[in-house]
């Protein structure tokens, strides 16, 4: 009937001229009791078997925009599993000991004697010599380690490879690495209550909940600035991840600084700027 939900599975289908995973069919499927029960926003008339009618040109339209949303949903769901694995990574490290100072001038002191021309890096012919690696295992390791791809290993790359498991550098701690701790937390939250809004539309739930959770967020016009020493401080910490002064802090960058591990760097990547996923401006 006209108003109804008496729509079937390939009814469905044919309508939105797209194949339904049983999962999209049960939320929908949900959807449409909800809005018959509580007489909500999707007031879709069913689509009729023969010939085109306003009815027939509302219905995809509306379902396709349904459609949409869940796959945002979906999308938000992988984003949410990524940056909760960043984030146990994160703290993981966090809870590991810093490696001690005696520790950390020994490595150092082995740097300088691998780097007898004092050029500030140890190049393949040094590692060879020094630890009777092969080209290949040579090469392997600079690709993980070089992070300016220059064929050797800096002070910083050399210390990265040499801290021994269950330990991290002295760089890796304090407010610089609080930062991206921060923003790892906050993103996570962000995601959680976007997911948890998007999966309630389809919910059949107490009205006055459903009105709760219609609640619009409070504009970006009206929330309070951030304080200025704050700000300052985030500009100055841009500037000195930026090394090469390109506007532009990628993942070789935060490596280089030693405050995150490659793994949480790469998922930063992702949320940080959104129209540059490789790396992240100032603005951004």
């Amino acid at each position: 009937e006209e108003g109804t939900f008496s729509l079937s599975f390939s009814e469905l289908e044919y309508g939105l001229r797209r194949s339904l995973s049983p999962d999209l069919w049960d939320l929908g499927h949900e959807a449409m009791r909800k809005a018959e029960t509580y007489g909500g926003p999707l007031k879709l008339p069913s689509v009729p078997e023969e010939g085109v009618s306003n009815g027939e040109a509302k219905a995809p339209s509306a379902f396709e925009h349904w459609c949409e949303q869940y796959d945002e949903l979906q999308q938000r769901s992988a984003e949410m599993d990524l940056l909760t694995e960043a984030m146990l990574l994160f703290e993981k490290k966090s809870s590991m000991p810093v490696l001690p100072c005696d520790d950390q001038a020994s490595l150092e002191r082995e740097f300088e004697e691998m780097d007898v021309s004092g050029s500030g890096c140890v190049d393949i012919g040094a590692i060879q010599r020094r630890w009777g690696w092969d080209q290949k295992m040579t090469l392997d390791i600079l690709s993980k380690y070089d992070l300016s791809a220059d064929g050797c290993l800096d002070k910083g790359d050399f210390l990265r490879m040499m801290c021994p498991d269950g330990y991290r550098l002295p760089s890796m701690e304090g407010e610089d690495r609080d930062v991206f701790g921060m923003l790892l937390t906050g993103s996570i939250r962000y995601l959680h209550e976007k997911i948890a809004e998007s999966t309630d539309l389809y919910s059949v739930k107490d009205r006055k909940l459903d009105k709760a959770r219609t609640v619009k967020p409070m504009p970006f016009s009206l929330l309070p600035e951030v304080p200025e020493g704050t700000w300052l401080y985030w500009n100055e910490l841009f500037s000195r991840l930026d090394a090469d002064q390109d506007d532009h802090v990628g993942e070789r960058d935060l490596l280089r600084a030693g405050l995150l591990s490659p793994e949480v760097a790469k998922h930063l990547m992702t949320i940080i700027d959104p129209e540059h996923p490789a790396s992240f401006t100032r603005r951004g």
